[in-house]
């Protein structure tokens, strides 16, 4: 007697269909026998790169404010610069002309620019910068006009005399001689080449006297000693010496009394 099982019974076919009975439907299929895991799945491979997922935006900053226009800053400075250099005219043209540029561009850049204040400022301060300027030159032209300098003076020239005040004169009214004035030019020349030392006030009163006792005696038509009239003289000091070594010679009344004609021929 063998201890082995005996085998099982073969599977029997299914019994056939009833007559008017179709085929018996086969059971279901049933889940499919786990495999071992294919190749290639599961994780990110070795080398691969997980998505990636952007980073939020940077904060928005706070929201600036209205910029200062340079335009009006610079008629500000300007203005400010006119209160002492009004008499260049430029100065204060430039601080009008910033000043209104500024103040339109303000006005125009709504609220985007700010300054209108120092604009307005700079445009004022130029204006009246300007005016004031204007009024100067006017007094010093109407002060130079009907002048000459004392080294531009020919013979011939009525002048007023300075004040015995001035020490030093660099330019005389002149007038025709027809109208009234105190003296009239009758010499000119030089005292030195240029090169030569100041020789010192005696020197050139005597240099002076020499060369113009001559010349009035002949511009006048009679002897210096015997006329009613004066020489009056400017000659350069030791600090112009350099620059002007020339003198003049007037003839003028020493009374005071103003000539209304030339002394040229008089016999005065």
């Amino acid at each position: 007697m063998s201890d082995t099982p005996p085998p099982p019974p073969p599977y029997l076919p299914p019994p056939p269909p009833r007559p008017g009975q179709g085929p018996v439907p086969a059971p279901p299929p049933g889940p499919s026998p786990a495999g071992p895991p294919q190749y290639g799945a599961g994780p990110v491979p070795y080398g691969g790169r997980a998505p990636s997922y952007p980073f939020p935006g940077a904060p928005m900053g706070a929201p600036t404010g209205p910029t200062r226009s340079g335009k009006a800053l610079a008629g500000f400075v300007l203005g400010l610069a006119t209160i002492l250099l009004f008499w260049s005219l430029i100065v204060p043209l430039l601080a009008l002309i910033f000043g209104l540029l500024g103040a339109k561009e303000v006005k125009r850049s709504n609220g985007a620019r700010r300054g209108l204040g120092m604009a307005r400022w700079g445009w004022i301060l130029g204006l009246l910068g300007l005016i004031g300027g204007v009024a100067l030159w006017v007094v010093v032209a109407n002060e130079v006009a009907g002048t000459t300098a004392v080294n531009d003076l020919e013979v011939g020239q009525c002048v007023d005399i300075p004040d015995g005040d001035d020490d030093t004169v660099s330019r005389l009214d002149t007038f025709d001689c027809d109208e009234a004035h105190d003296a009239e030019v009758f010499s000119v020349g030089d005292l030195g080449n240029g090169d030569d030392p100041y020789p010192g006030l005696d020197a050139i009163n005597q240099s002076i006297r020499r060369a113009c006792v001559p010349d009035f005696d002949r511009y006048v038509g009679k002897a210096y000693r015997e006329s009613d009239l004066e020489i009056f003289q400017l000659y350069p000091t030791e600090d112009n010496w350099e620059d002007d070594q020339g003198y003049v010679c007037l003839a003028y009344y020493p009374s005071g009394e103003q000539l209304t004609e030339s002394v040229e021929n008089s016999e005065l």
